[in-house]
């Protein structure tokens, strides 16, 4: 008695102006997460060239660590064919670090 039909000029206009509401709504709630979505985004960001490097600063220790007692050696070789051997080792080591 009291309720509107579905089919009824004033229903639909009402029903019209709640989506628009809710429509509204749901964009200013949007807008409202966007400062917060873009610092989270920065963060992020930062993170991951905070860890890019990290992993790059121990792939360098782990190759000096491999490499310096090599290089620290004193062994100089006992002929002339040992020092040549040694120093061909050191050219290798040489150019594949650079």
């Amino acid at each position: 008695m009291g309720r509107k039909s579905p089919n009824s000029k004033p229903y639909k206009k009402q029903l019209t102006v709640s989506i628009d509401l809710l429509d509204m709504s749901l964009v200013f709630r949007f807008e409202k997460l966007k400062p917060a979505v873009e610092k989270r985004k920065h963060k992020l960001q930062d993170s991951l060239h905070f860890f890019q490097f990290k992993f790059d600063v121990d792939e360098e220790v782990q190759w000096i660590k491999e490499k310096l007692p090599a290089a620290a050696s004193t062994d100089y070789g006992k002929s002339l064919v040992d020092a040549q051997n040694l120093q061909k080792k050191h050219q290798v080591y040489f150019t594949s670090s650079f």
